[in-house]
């Protein structure tokens, strides 16, 4: 059985996703792993570590073990529905080049909104931005039929024209070239996602609505041949051979569909006069029919196009009945008009997420010179772990700390050990990858390992995280002063002070229960360094 998912299936779930996303309270955007990624060797065998151009972070791998990873590497966390989140559906910005060969939209093409090289040329997607609106090509052919790049930019100033606002009906741009190009809609430019790879855009109000539907609703611009006939004489060509394009519109005031007298678009063998139909279309007829388009009006070069159609088809006729070989199809645009409904008009495959990570997020997350983060990920129902694991552990989050963010907002990931007042903590451990190990006196209590996220000098803690890298281990730290556990601190790259074993007070679980929660999206980064007086505007891109 064949079938496929349809773009429609897409927009619908891309729409059922953000609305998930904008009602419930159980999507979070994290960020974590503080651990750097391994150095790779470049063409000539040279060391490449993270922090070099050349490098690039590990691609994201869908298995259970790496999605695992990301859990047990988040610092922080900050909910989809929090006063510093928003919610978008954005498109890939696709602006307007002077020499480029643009598509011109065809719904019977899956293809048009896509970049593709054909022969060697390049073609880009059917829609632009301009002037920060969007726009549709509905021709890209100049007077000889011939596709050619544009060159000419889509005309902007003020006036109530097509390239400007709604309710002008689209028309050639006025230097021979031959592209059309229809208002489809207007950017964002407020939004967060106004940005160099992915758009924003607005819908449009109800007094905008009768303007769209006069200007491009139901209007046919152009006509795409699939089979003109094999040759001319196929059509056949006889003095009674027709082409008509036969239609429905919709009645005002019941809403039905009523049919429409036929508009007879070529006559074989006669010259039309100034009031029969056929004198505003060129049919080019060269071993079957060529091509069919509109003819503008000689001295105001403006096009006169069918309107209102709801549904619409091409027939040839003659005195023997219709021509079943020829297959021509009217291009239709939107009855409503084109960007009476953007979202259904434009490739809106992508649900755009943007979360504000403020300086400490209201001490939810460290910051400082090594504290970097190297995944950002979109985890949904992580579980608020308020009274951690083990009886009488309390944990670090206090909604009393609220301030940007409320208690419910945003989570702090990262465990902690509290040490043992008699020997306080004395270094900051400026640097990254310190790794710091269990000992004591109970075989239970030696041997885990964990990579030293945050010394907090202040407190007497250090924050930490484990993941499956083999350099630490997931077994759990323990602080029992019967056993007197301790922690030596260590680097990877070779520092060890002997005399830096600290006593284990207690160990406390994070706001976030660790390891709860389904990873929906996650992407690896190069390293982005957090300080205090910045704002990580994190932005995430889903497309379905």
């Amino acid at each position: 059985m064949a079938a496929i998912i349809t773009s429609e299936f897409r927009k619908n779930a891309r729409a059922l996703f953000k609305n998930d996303l904008e009602t419930s309270d159980n999507y979070f955007i994290g960020l974590g792993k503080t651990d750097s990624w391994p150095d790779t060797v470049d063409a000539l065998d040279n060391q490449v570590t993270e922090y070099s151009r050349q490098f690039s972070a590990p691609l994201p791998v869908d298995t259970v073990v790496n999605k695992e990873d990301v859990l047990q590497n988040l610092m922080v966390m900050v909910r989809t529905t929090g006063t510093q989140a928003e919610i978008f559906n954005v498109i890939p910005r696709n602006n307007w080049a002077f020499d480029r060969i643009y598509k011109t939209y065809d719904p019977t093409d899956p293809k048009c909104f896509d970049y593709e090289t054909i022969d060697g040329v390049a073609y880009y997607p059917c829609y632009v931005t301009s002037n920060d609106r969007i726009y549709m090509c509905l021709s890209n052919k100049d007077g000889n039929g011939e596709v050619t790049p544009s060159s000419v930019a889509i005309p902007s100033g003020v006036g109530a024209d097509a390239f400007l606002s709604f309710g002008a009906t689209p028309q050639p741009i006025s230097n021979g070239e031959g592209y059309i190009w229809a208002l489809v809609t207007f950017l964002d430019e407020d939004s967060k996602f106004y940005t160099d790879q992915f758009v924003d855009y607005t819908t449009p109000i109800s007094s905008d609505y009768t303007d769209i539907g006069n200007s491009t609703g139901g209007l046919i611009y152009d006509f795409k041949i699939v089979n003109g006939g094999a040759t001319a004489a196929t059509i056949p060509a006889t003095a009674t051979t027709e082409i008509r394009l036969k239609g429905t519109i919709r009645d005002t005031q019941t809403g039905e569909l009523t049919p429409v007298a036929d508009v007879i678009m070529y006559k074989q063998g006669q010259v039309a006069t100034i009031q029969d139909s056929w004198q505003h279309f060129d049919v080019v007829i060269n071993n079957g029919i060529e091509s069919i388009k509109y003819k503008p009006d000689p001295n105001s070069q403006t096009i006169t196009y069918l309107k209102n159609y709801v549904t619409a088809s091409v027939v040839v006729e003659t005195e023997n009945g219709f021509n079943d070989e020829i297959d021509i199809i009217p291009l239709l645009l939107p009855e409503d008009g084109l960007g009476r409904r953007p979202d259904n008009d434009l490739p809106s495959f992508y649900a755009g997420i943007s979360v504000d990570f403020v300086g400490e997020v209201d001490g939810e997350a460290p910051v400082g010179y090594n504290v970097d983060v190297r995944q950002i990920s979109l985890i949904k129902n992580p579980v608020r772990n308020s009274d951690g694991d083990d009886a009488g552990v309390a944990v670090r989050d206090d909604d009393t700390n609220a301030g940007l963010y409320t208690g419910p907002e945003a989570y702090d990931a990262l465990k902690y050990i509290q040490l043992d007042s008699i020997k306080d903590l004395q270094k900051d451990y400026i640097g990254r990858d310190f790794i710091i190990e269990q000992g004591g006196v109970n075989d239970d209590d030696i041997g885990a390992r964990a990579w030293l996220d945050y010394a907090d000098t202040i407190n007497n803690r250090l924050y930490y995280h484990q993941n499956s890298s083999p350099k630490v281990n997931l077994k759990k730290f323990v602080g029992d002063t019967n056993s007197a556990p301790n922690v030596t601190v260590t680097s990877i790259a070779g520092y060890s002070d002997p005399d830096d074993v600290y006593l284990v007070s207690s160990c406390n679980e994070a706001e976030y229960m660790s390891g709860t929660g389904e990873v929906i999206f996650y992407e690896n980064r190069k390293p982005i360094n957090r300080n205090f007086n910045q704002t990580d505007e994190v932005k995430l891109v889903i497309q379905f």
